[in-house]
């Protein structure tokens, strides 16, 4: 839809020659006779007629692990939605990419409509990033914001935000902190050149949070957001999801309902803010075309991308210690 509403062809000339779903597409509404429909995204490994793959899928394991390995065993870029597969083959991938000389984008894997990884790789990448932190997860910083505006019980808010699609049906991934996780692990890697395994991230979720606590610490002059931290310190890194007690006047403390808010703290930049749609598919789609967008003009020289990536980062966290 994107894509065709502003009609990048004319200047990026992007051709989908095919597309896997498990759902009926009627081919003929988006302008797509030509290409090829598959039912089982598993067909794609015997495809070859492309050069980058799509992959929104989702999961650590199956189909979109396969169909993502393949591409890029094949020389073939990806662009990518799935944290859960980027922060854990985190090195994998990256070794992957380099070793076939294509390139591995997953803008949309954090924070939809935030650029997040695109300020990290790009604006900061002259910058020694000292913290990243922030609001990862819509589902549970709605439910957070709720609670307090009507002052109803944590339950009783859930199944509210069950009902209007912003939690799923079982919804302990974002309650129990393991999304933020994942998008935090994708963060620290990117930030620091280290590889953030999920188990070296203490995790701790909403489910315990009550009304009482939220009002607590209204009264004191406090929101509870849940957040994921990345800190790099004298060589060592800290990975933290919880509950935190924010102050009011904080710039992340105002950041509600689904949005995400994103502070990252660095040498020459002191502190820098992004606010945005955390998750939903136009900010997810707006991610996915800025990668196919930045592909169109790398992918003449991957190897160049991969070279200017190891020139530029600073190496300045090379004994790194991980520590919970």
């Amino acid at each position: 839809e994107l894509l065709k509403k502003n009609k990048f062809n004319k200047k990026f000339s992007f051709e989908i020659t095919a597309l896997a779903s498990r759902r009926k597409i009627n081919l003929l509404k988006y302008g797509l006779k030509k290409v090829k429909l598959f039912q089982d995204a598993k067909e794609f490994i015997n495809f070859n007629d492309y050069d980058v793959l799509v992959e929104l899928i989702g999961g650590e394991e199956g189909v979109s692990k396969k169909i993502v390995f393949n591409a890029l065993e094949k020389s073939k870029s990806v662009v990518t939605a799935n944290k859960a597969l980027v922060s854990k083959y985190w090195n994998k991938l990256n070794s992957l990419t380099s070793k076939n000389k294509c390139i591995l984008k997953y803008e949309a894997a954090v924070a939809g409509g935030i650029p997040i990884i695109t300020i990290l790789n790009d604006f900061l990448i002259s910058n020694k990033i000292r913290r990243i932190y922030g609001i990862l997860n819509g589902t549970s910083n709605f439910i957070l914001t709720k609670m307090l505006e009507t002052k109803k019980d944590f339950s009783k808010i859930l199944k509210d935000a069950q009902q209007l699609g912003y939690a799923e049906s079982d919804p302990s991934f974002d309650i129990d902190g393991i999304d933020t996780a994942h998008k935090l692990a994708i963060l620290s890697s990117l930030s620091f050149d280290a590889v953030c395994d999920l188990k070296n991230i203490y995790v701790d979720g909403i489910r315990n949070i009550n009304l009482t606590d939220l009002l607590y610490a209204e009264e004191l002059g406090y929101k509870v957001k849940l957040l994921g931290m990345s800190t790099f310190n004298q060589k060592k890194l800290t990975n933290f999801v919880y509950p935190c007690l924010i102050e009011k006047d904080e710039l992340i403390a105002k950041v509600d309902d689904v949005y995400n808010g994103i502070v990252v703290e660095s040498d020459f930049c002191n502190k820098s803010f992004f606010q945005g749609e955390g998750a939903g598919s136009k900010p997810t789609a707006t991610s996915v075309v800025s990668d196919l967008i930045n592909l169109s003009i790398n992918q003449l020289d991957p190897e160049l991308f991969h070279k200017k990536k190891i020139f530029i980062r600073l190496i300045y966290q090379k004994d790194l210690e991980v520590i919970i």
